[in-house]
């Protein structure tokens, strides 16, 4: 990697509320941006969109042309949002494919496009302080984002004028300083706990000297401070005897109230009560009921703690530290109650603001001298893997494995001079590929004329450190080939990830004995055929006797094949076997 010319890799920390950036070069302090920017873009009727401070400035005057939270609008089929849409200043419009798109003047904007003006901001206030061009970014994302996100995040670098060198997971690269102080010889487990204005992460890590490895990660693009504030509003609307209806039709009261909530919730961080107005409203917010609002999201933030934990097989006793990151991690409630859910391991040792940023900065230190070493080894959240007979998933990569990662299993042909064969890609934790998310597939074409399991296919999966998939199927004995790459997690939100792997713990006896029937009814099937084919093909070498005895080995067998006894199936499977294989054995010897 040759970055000669640049001044270095500039990280951007891309948050739901601000956005941060920083710089580090070689024996020299981090240079930051100097304050937070929001992740505000105003879009006006004539003229080009302003992005930032100058962006939030013009929000109460024309709270529609101001989008916010765009990161939550990121990959996401509008569908989906429901009511979350309601809190949105800005109207969303679903494109041809059904995804949340910004609409103003009929022009739909993509938030990838909007988010590229952040990133634009950031990079020129940059140039400005270091007085050089940049060219490169390390970019902190939530480890949950799927490749639909991914691949937006690296067009929003494009649109900005930055080749995106890595996409990092925001609270894994936080730890990153931390590890590189580490004296050699030495490691540490902890857990980063990182709830921001939209978006919670957790993930448990091992850190030696110079090295984070993430032994397990998870979390929400959609908890975070945020939807304390939404909650505030909606308890001042009570207390005003608003319908939640004609709040959210009214914008530019919906924005006024969001932006009076998040200064009550700053308030009450140091003091007890909070009282304001906003036009002819009355508010009044006490620190007490403002701890009855966060209390339900705090604690689905610690249930994803402990789904993290246990899917890294590690006791909160096993762990030497627990450190916050993110604004929302300010408030006392959140300290207090994370505190006490981790055994008062909570350490002041991150900035809660600038942690995320000046770990990807070190990170884009280390890429731009070639010594990262793989300095944040992540894992994939999900397992993904292939539909073979019977709709089985054979799954390549199992969940939590090591980035980068690349497996490769042999497979053969279903019938007798088979010429292709379709490769479908699955992305989940259950036995049956019907319960998985499909990621696509393709067609392996030109595979020899041969008899039924005589090919050799080898299917391959390659996944990246960014978290990209390539599939890769080979014939062997001809070397021809086909290669895609596939997005694995397209569309899928991370709650769906945690139902998917709760709902594999809880179905896993039944997974398993739908998957027992399914094999056996295909083995089964395909020794009938072999039988019929050779029956077909030799009848006038076999004598009546014969015939008889196969026909009611098959019959019998054909008669279990559709019920649900995978023991009765087997059973027939081997008797059918016990007088096909001799009499095919004698007749192809003759």
């Amino acid at each position: 990697m040759q970055h000669s010319q640049s001044p270095g890799i500039l990280a951007i920390d891309f948050g739901s509320a601000f956005c941060r950036a920083a710089l580090l070069q070689k024996n020299a302090p981090p240079i930051c941006v100097p304050t937070a920017m929001p992740s505000v873009i105003f879009i006006p009727q004539k003229g080009p969109a302003v992005a930032g401070v100058a962006a939030q400035s013009q929000a109460s005057q024309a709270p529609t042309r101001t989008i916010t939270n765009v990161k939550r609008l990121l990959g996401t089929e509008l569908k989906t949002l429901g009511t979350e849409a309601n809190w949105y200043c800005c109207p969303l419009k679903a494109d041809a494919g059904g995804y949340a798109n910004i609409l103003a003047d009929d022009k739909l904007y993509h938030p990838a496009a909007i988010i590229s003006l952040l990133f634009m901001h950031l990079r020129e206030e940059m140039e400005a302080t270091v007085g050089q061009p940049i060219k490169e970014a390390v970019i902190a994302v939530p480890a949950l984002f799927d490749e639909t996100q991914r691949q937006a995040i690296r067009q929003a670098g494009r649109l900005a004028g930055l080749e995106v060198v890595r996409l990092v997971n925001g609270a894994a690269v936080a730890a990153l300083p931390q590890a590189r102080a580490l004296p050699a010889g030495t490691a540490k487990q902890v857990v980063v706990y990182d709830l921001g204005a939209g978006t919670f992460e957790m993930a448990v890590l091992r850190l030696e000297h110079g090295q984070v490895k993430v032994l397990g990660t998870t979390g929400s693009l959609h908890l975070g401070s945020l939807q304390i504030d939404e909650q505030i509003v909606l308890h001042w609307a009570r207390q005003n005897e608003i319908e939640k209806q004609s709040l959210w039709s009214n914008k530019p009261v919906l924005h006024g109230l969001l932006t009076q909530a998040r200064l009550a919730k700053e308030h009450l961080s140091k003091n007890d009560t909070y009282t304001g107005r906003f036009e002819n409203l009355a508010l009044s917010l006490s620190r007490e009921e403002l701890n009855v609002i966060a209390q339900p999201i705090i604690a689905e933030t610690l249930s994803y703690c402990e789904d993290a934990l246990q899917d890294a097989g590690i006791q909160i006793s096993a762990l030497d530290e627990v450190w916050l990151t993110g604004g929302a991690t300010q408030l006392p409630l959140v300290q207090e109650q994370v505190s006490n859910y981790f055994n008062h391991l909570v350490k002041d040792e991150l900035h809660p603001e600038n942690a995320t940023v000046l770990g990807a900065a070190l990170l884009g230190s280390l890429l731009a001298e070639d010594a990262h070493h793989l300095a944040v080894l992540d894992v994939t959240p999900l397992s993904l893997g292939i539909e073979t007979m019977g709709g089985v998933m054979d799954v390549l990569i199992s969940r939590n494995a090591r980035l980068p990662v690349s497996v490769g299993h042999q497979y053969t042909t279903q019938k007798d001079g088979q010429r292709n064969m379709k490769i479908a890609v699955y992305q989940g934790e259950r036995d049956m590929v019907r319960d998985n998310r499909r990621l696509g597939s393709f067609t392996l074409h030109g595979i020899p004329c041969m008899p039924a399991g005589i090919p050799e296919v080898i299917v391959s999966f390659s996944l990246d450190q960014d978290g990209l998939l390539n599939v890769k199927a080979v014939e062997q004995a001809t070397g021809v080939e086909q290669q895609v790459e596939m997005h694995p997690g397209y569309g899928l939100s991370p709650e769906e990830i945690k139902d998917m792997v709760e709902s594999s713990r809880l179905h896993a006896r039944e997974d398993d004995v739908a998957r027992m029937l399914v094999v056996a009814q295909s083995e089964a099937q395909q020794l009938m055929d072999a039988v019929q084919d050779f029956t077909d093909k030799h009848s006038d070498q076999l004598t009546a006797s014969e015939h008889n005895i196969l026909q009611a080995a098959t019959t019998a067998l054909q008669q279990v094949m559709e019920t649900d006894n995978t023991s009765e199936i087997n059973t027939r499977i081997h008797a059918l076997s016990r007088v096909f294989k001799p009499f095919s054995r004698q007749v192809l010897l003759n």
